[in-house]
């Protein structure tokens, strides 16, 4: 961001969201109109800013003078609220923009007729005026004692933040973060979402120092990347909670593969959210007791929950509620099972949940938790009790604060009247305590999702690194023959054969698979491959070829050959009519013995683009409905963090008289489709069921896949998936003459490549050795050390959006050093086609050519993304930098922020 100083907004939407000065357009005297409540809110609120009033047919309201036309205004204020008729609202924005007034909100639950929404969108695009609204409750900054919204008290002052797609959901979460005693540091209704939308509020609020955690609510999602790009932002330095509406969309997707019928749109919506940092839960309770958790910096590192409890009853409650919410029940050391022997009755529950018995004291009580919190095995311990003879709520509370232990606890007494006193103590001593088992332990199986999406969320896949083979040229032909057989503006499906050679390509261990469009030409193939064989038909009609009756297995010899194939096409016939038979295919017949069948998909989110499914396989995969599902690109991580979100994982450990199966293989088939679906848009569709997975490694048995030939081939920007990839194809080496050396001595090699969350602790060792004067021409400030947040938004880039590109030296082994010897940067600014550059480069490398290389290509990089102009900000006694810049082509003018700082500005040509 640019340098803020003086009156300069640090965001570009700081004044609509603290304004020094308001002017409402249509204030009123009446009661309840929503002019009169905007006011009387605003002055309730305490604001303290310059407040102007407009309305035609007054000269005063509320005791306060009041002009009849905006241009009697005798200055522009930074923010209007329009409180009006739908029709009067794009003249009165053209003449706000007019007078010098940048911001706007549109209040009230009107919907806007298509013409005077045409009207609108024409002014917001003439006078670039931001515009939050129309049917927007409004917005609240407590602080700044703003309150921009009709019918509201003031809120109280904090740190949590409430975004709201809808009005009423966001005076709901108001009225209900008042009750609880929750301070907000910025409520805002998005409302039509016209201009200003969830994204916008939310990049201001990841620049926002009184904010330190984030609820949103959506009712749907309009941007997917954008939404997500911004959530990625956000998420890495404030906890970001999610409700969302529309979980039942049961049947709004057409289903041509398995996948389809299984991936839903909130199934897809969570596992997005996974990727971005951000949390996603099922009502306002949930959201309370999220942030709550969250806000107060409880963490855990595992998802193994130990629970201690003084009724069997209880703990029982608390078991099931784990397995509801995937909650592992942590196995308690030999260690801490012996301390716990000889501490309890015999008739103790000997394992976990930790049955600690009716009759313990408070003191026992406390040691029980305390030695179970001390076991490693143990990631949170929830101590859930009831008040019994040998122990009241209040004295467990006592003694529990008395005894901490090594694992985080969560707590909870169960009842009312006695059990209020439990809360009490807790509560003063700054503890959440909850009044139900299953509330306590969705409340940990939130952290844990939490903790895994922060994991996920520094995960940058490279699409062109899968662990095994992945030949593109292979898989370009098959796509290629297929649209040179078809339909070339529709869906095109593979047959099995393309569909495996495909897979093939990809590295995916595929049974020999062959076509045969006669009986003849099968009995010949089956005779070369060798018996027994698999035989299936070929129809680009036919979704699940086992509903027609349409696969025969373990075929042994010619005549049962023959027999199945006659069989096949009779039952195609009567089954599906209308039905093509393109013919049979022919395996071999692959034993599964010990070996599980699992399904990877892909299906088409018309929001979130290519998604990836993986769970349980095989013809009930309907029925069974274990799946998860993931949004690439994934990696090796991600591959396996996807598997773990599944039931069949747990079997796939090893269960009973069944092996391991082969993790590694199965995740590197996850990594390597999501390489296909990344590099190839054309990809629409696919299904791999069964995929066989065993001890000795996976084998796709059936492939199904689908081209949507409307769209590209090849897509070098990635615009069709909703997360960007680690962009490989940026990476580059360029050669540097030696400090000192003569001018033919060899030149140095150095990697320049994208910058990623792994590399924070180079960054960190990078920055310490820079010399003060050179990290005063970086920051224009004086800075001794990165803060967290700092170091956060330095390395983990999100490259749809911005670039930072790290110089490595290349060592004699031909690899990169672990060593960061220059950094440059853009971020893009509000207009997204103009971005500001930052470059700093270590003190022992300067005046070698490394600054001229690195900036050069990240200039090249903008003008690939179709940024049009590059601005830097350089002081003007850093001379040898404004040399360098006249030097690269920028222009170099006066800075309207600071007369202390330069302003270089470089106009970037459209790629070739």
């Amino acid at each position: 961001m640019p340098v803020p100083s003086g009156d300069v907004p640090s965001h570009r939407l700081e004044r609509l969201f603290q304004p020094r000065s308001v002017c409402i357009v249509g204030a009123s005297d009446r009661v309840g109109s929503l002019g009169n409540s905007a006011l009387r809110n605003l002055r309730r609120g305490g604001f303290t800013g310059d407040v102007s009033l407009v309305n035609p047919r007054h000269d005063e309201v509320l005791g306060q003078a009041c002009h009849r036309r905006i241009s009697e205004l005798p200055r522009p204020a930074e923010l209007a609220v329009l409180a009006m008729p739908a029709g009067a609202v794009a003249a009165s924005l053209r003449e706000l923009a007019a007078i010098g007034t940048a911001h706007a909100v549109v209040l009230g639950a009107m919907d806007l007729p298509p013409g005077a929404r045409a009207d609108l969108q024409r002014v917001r695009e003439e006078t670039g005026i931001r515009l939050l609204g129309p049917r927007t409750l409004g917005l609240v900054r407590p602080a700044a004692g703003l309150n921009l919204t009709v019918g509201r008290p003031a809120a109280t002052a904090g740190s949590l933040a409430i975004v709201s797609q809808s009005s009423a959901v966001c005076a709901a979460l108001l009225d209900f973060a008042e009750g609880s005693g929750i301070g907000l540091s910025l409520a805002v209704a998005i409302g039509g979402g016209f201009d200003v939308d969830t994204s916008d509020v939310l990049d201001y609020l990841s620049y926002d120092f009184t904010t330190r955690s984030i609820v949103v609510y959506l009712d749907g999602v309009r941007n997917a990347r954008r939404l997500l790009s911004t959530l990625r932002a956000v998420a890495r330095n404030k906890p970001v909670i999610v409700l969302k509406s529309g979980q039942n969309d049961i049947g709004s997707r057409s289903q041509v593969t398995h996948t389809d019928a299984l991936a839903s749109d909130h199934q897809t919506f969570r596992s997005a959210l996974r990727r971005c940092g951000a949390v996603s839960v099922d009502s306002f309770g949930e959201l309370f007791s999220a942030v709550e958790w969250l806000d107060h910096g409880r963490r855990v590192k595992g998802d193994r929950l130990a629970i201690v409890t003084n009724g069997g009853g209880l703990g029982a409650l608390a078991a099931d509620a784990c397995r509801r919410y995937s909650v592992n029940l942590a196995t308690l050391g030999e260690e801490t099972i012996a301390q716990l022997t000889a501490s309890l009755p015999p008739t103790w529950s000997g394992g976990n949940p930790v049955n600690a018995m009716p009759d313990s004291t408070p003191d026992r009580i406390a040691a029980v938790v305390k030695a179970v919190a001390d076991d490693p095995q143990a990631d949170a311990v929830l101590a859930l009790f009831h008040t019994t003879p040998a122990a009241d709520s209040a004295a467990i509370a006592q003694a529990l604060l008395a005894q901490p232990g090594r694992s985080p606890k969560m707590y909870a007494f169960v009842g009312a009247a006695d059990a209020r006193q439990g809360w009490a103590v807790l509560n003063r001593h700054g503890h959440s305590v909850f009044k139900t088992p299953e509330d306590a332990v969705r409340a940990f199986s939130i952290l844990v999702e939490y903790h895994r999406s922060q994991q996920n969320l520094l995960q940058v896949p490279c699409t062109r690194r899968t662990s095994h083979r992945f030949d593109e040229a292979a898989v370009e032909a098959v796509i290629a023959a297929t649209l040179a057989d078809g339909n070339p503006d529709g869906p095109q499906v593979l047959d099995e054969v393309r569909s495996k050679q495909l897979l093939a390509a990809c590295g995916i261990p595929v049974p020999t698979t062959l076509a045969a469009h006669t009986i003849e030409e099968a009995v010949r193939i089956a005779d070369r491959i060798g018996y027994p064989v698999v035989m299936k038909v070929i129809s680009p009609d036919v979704t699940h070829k086992s509903d027609v009756g349409g696969v025969r297995l373990d075929i042994h010899d010619e005549l049962e050959l023959r027999g199945a194939a006659t069989g096949i096409q009779q039952r195609l016939r009567t089954s599906l009519p209308t039905a093509r038979f393109d013919g049979f295919a022919l395996q071999p017949m692959v034993r599964r013995g010990r070996s599980f069948e699992l399904l990877v998909g892909v299906s088409r989110d018309p929001a979130f683009g290519p998604v990836i499914t993986f769970g349980t396989g095989g013809v009930a995969v309907e029925l069974t409905a274990d799946t998860a599902t993931s949004l690439p690109p994934l990696n090796s991580l991600l591959a396996h963090d996807l598997i773990s979100c599944t039931k069949v994982s747990r079997l796939l450990s090893g269960y009973r008289h069944l092996p391991p199966a082969d993790i590694g293989a199965i995740a590197d088939v996850l990594v390597s489709i999501s390489a296909l679906v990344c590099r190839f848009p054309i990809i629409h569709g696919l299904d791999i069921n069964p995929l066989l997975a065993s001890a000795d490694g996976v084998m796709a048995l059936d492939a199904r896949i689908v081209l949507d030939s409307t769209s590209p081939r090849r897509d070098s920007r990635y615009r069709h998936l909703a997360i960007h990839p680690y962009p490989s194809e940026v990476e580059t080496t360029v050669k540097l003459k030696q400090a000192g050396a003569p001018g033919h001595a060899p030149r140095r090699s150095v990697l320049l490549r994208p910058i990623q969350p792994d590399d924070a602790r180079l960054e960190v060792a990078f920055f310490e050795r820079l010399s003060a004067e050179t990290r005063h021409w970086r920051f224009l400030h004086p800075i001794k050390a990165l803060t967290p947040e700092m170091i956060a938004r330095f390395t983990q880039v999100d490259y749809d959006r911005d670039m930072a590109l790290v110089a490595m030296p290349i060592g004699e082994s031909g690899e990169p050093q672990e060593l960061i010897v220059g950094v440059a940067r853009y971020v893009r600014e509000a207009d997204e086609t103009r971005c500001e550059f930052a470059i700093v480069m270590d003190d022992e490398w300067q005046g070698r050519g490394l600054g001229r290389a690195m900036l050069g290509h990240l200039i090249e990089h903008a003008r690939t993304v179709g940024l049009r102009t590059m601005v830097g900000y350089i002081h003007l006694h850093n001379l040898r930098m404004l040399r360098f810049m006249r030097a690269m082509g920028f222009e170099l003018g006066a800075s309207a922020q600071e007369p202390s700082l330069k302003l270089a500005t470089l106009q970037l040509a459209p790629a070739g």
